[in-house]
């Protein structure tokens, strides 16, 4: 006589209770979050913190801050320079989101695709995206120095004889919007991307969208899209219900006139046929 610890015995693929036994999978805990949510709080959350601190507080850097109440947001709200440094800021907050969302959408569909090319230009493309802000200000500063950069170069073809583009009061504005511009417009088409691939399936039904209809999808959103789809594919079942109908009605003229010729079939009288469809699986436009 042996003991022992009896194991369940595992089902065969196929059977009942295969067929109705599933796996439940736990959802992740915290733990799996807490590295993130450290990192966030130590390099976000905390300086935002200390910052809001030292805004009611006299600080040069060196010496202890000093308490001062609401001194520094009395002054701030004083000076002239403040409210034109806040409408440059929302100025240049909506002007670089025109901006980019204009080039960055058509580009981001366009990325999604599978043309040839497409990957050496998402390449070459995404590299402002993987330069820090530091690399970039070196960069364009360097190519807009009106001595020895390319500002010298393309500002007398431009009418900027002396080529100073960031030292003009009515240029400045615009060459800060197209650095910023161009450092961001990668990470938005990459968004723009990322939603053109996740369409879904059932909106490619009936042949391809083309970009203008999956511009559209991206921009409306997948649901609203789904939405049209459902009312497109409602309208062509009751289309088809109404040529069943009427082709009951008036057997002689079964076969529709705007029927393409690939969907024809050959129609067989009732009594020569087996049954009443001549061609069940050929096409939906058979004699019924």
């Amino acid at each position: 006589m042996t003991t022992g610890t009896a194991t369940p015995e595992r089902a065969a693929p196929g059977t009942a209770a295969s067929a109705g036994s599933h796996v439940d999978v736990a959802r992740p805990g915290f733990g799996w979050a807490a590295p993130a949510v450290v990192f966030f709080a130590l390099f976000a959350l905390l300086p935002m913190l200390a910052v809001v601190y030292l805004s009611f507080t006299t600080y040069d850097g060196l010496n202890p801050p000093v308490w001062t109440g609401l001194a520094n947001w009395q002054a701030i709200g004083a000076d002239p320079v403040f409210g034109e440094s806040l409408r440059l800021t929302a100025l240049l907050t909506v002007l670089s989101w025109v901006a980019q969302t204009a080039i960055s959408l058509p580009l981001g569909v366009y990325l999604a695709g599978h043309q040839r090319g497409r990957a050496v230009l998402a390449a070459v493309f995404f590299v402002p995206l993987l330069m820090s802000s530091a690399a970039v200000a070196v960069l364009w500063g360097t190519l807009f120095d009106p001595n020895f950069g390319l500002a010298s170069v393309v500002g007398p073809l431009v009418g900027v004889p002396d080529g100073n583009f960031v030292g003009s009061r009515s240029l400045a504005f615009y060459a800060v919007l197209f650095v910023v511009s161009w450092q961001f417009m990668p990470f938005h088409a990459l968004l723009y991307q990322g939603a053109a691939r996740s369409i879904p399936a059932m909106l490619y039904e009936g042949g391809h969208p083309g970009r203008s209809r999956a511009v559209a999808a991206v921009l409306v959103g997948h649901r609203a899209a789904a939405a049209g789809h459902d009312r497109r594919v409602r309208r062509d079942d009751r289309r088809r219900v109404a040529h069943v109908l009427r082709d009951r009605a008036d057997p002689d003229q079964r076969r529709p006139r705007h029927a393409p010729a690939s969907c024809r079939c050959t129609c067989t009288s009732r009594a020569s046929a087996p049954s009443r469809w001549a061609t069940p699986r050929r096409s939906r436009w058979c004699c019924s």
